[in-house]
Formats: C-alpha cells, sequence, structure tokens
C-alpha cells in the first residue's frame, strides 16, 4: 500500500479496502447502506477520515478465516474479537484500524485513516 499524501487521498485507500472486505464477505458490489463518511478532528492540528458501510451478505461467511487469509499476507494485522453473539474482526496497517463485525447475514465493515496534519 503506497502511503497517501493527503486525508482525502486516505479516505480513497479506506473506501476501496471497506469495499473489498465486503465484497470478499459475499455481499454484492453496489449495495450496502453508508453510515459514516466523514472527516474527524485528532487533535487541534491533525484529522482523520472515518467511513464504514452496513449490509446483507448473500452467504454465511467466516469473516476471521476469510480476511485472515486475505490480509494477513498482505501485512494487515488481523485480530479475531469475536463474542458468542457475533463474528468480529479488527485490521489495522499503517496506521489504518477497521472493524468488521457479522451478526446473522448483517455485516457492519468500516474504519478510520491515520491522522494527518490539517
Amino acid at each position: 500500500m503506497t502511503s497517501p499524501a493527503t486525508v482525502a487521498d486516505a479516505a480513497d485507500v479506506l473506501r476501496t479496502v471497506v469495499r473489498d472486505i465486503l465484497s470478499r464477505l459475499g455481499v454484492p458490489a453496489g449495495t450496502g447502506s453508508v453510515t459514516r463518511d466523514v472527516s474527524l478532528s485528532c487533535d487541534a492540528r491533525s484529522t482523520r477520515w472515518e467511513y464504514s458501510v452496513r449490509a446483507s451478505t448473500v452467504d454465511t461467511v467466516d469473516p476471521v478465516g476469510l480476511l485472515r487469509a486475505g490480509y494477513g499476507p498482505a501485512g494487515w494485522r488481523v485480530v479475531d474479537r469475536s463474542s458468542p453473539r457475533e463474528q468480529a474482526v479488527q485490521l489495522s496497517r499503517d496506521g489504518y484500524d477497521l472493524g468488521v463485525h457479522v451478526a446473522g447475514r448483517t455485516v457492519v465493515a468500516g474504519g478510520s485513516t491515520p491522522c494527518f496534519r490539517a
């Protein structure tokens, strides 16, 4: 992954990763509802972008196995945060932090970029 120069560039990277995650989990392209797509202040001098999508998957999925196999070899840290109520995965790399939650056929995937100087 190349280092983006601006928070807007990083937001594009984040949106691409979230859409790829949803695709890997069986969510049809172009479906789902964006629940967050906003720039936020990290402190008085820097900003980050947050983006998340809620969608329905067509398949029963194993997000831990799929995402570990798909993102682990690319240098992402993939941590299983599952509980009896939902399957959950945390991914992080180069200051990007993402979470994926699957309960039944509902998937919520989203995260944030690193902070950039404003």
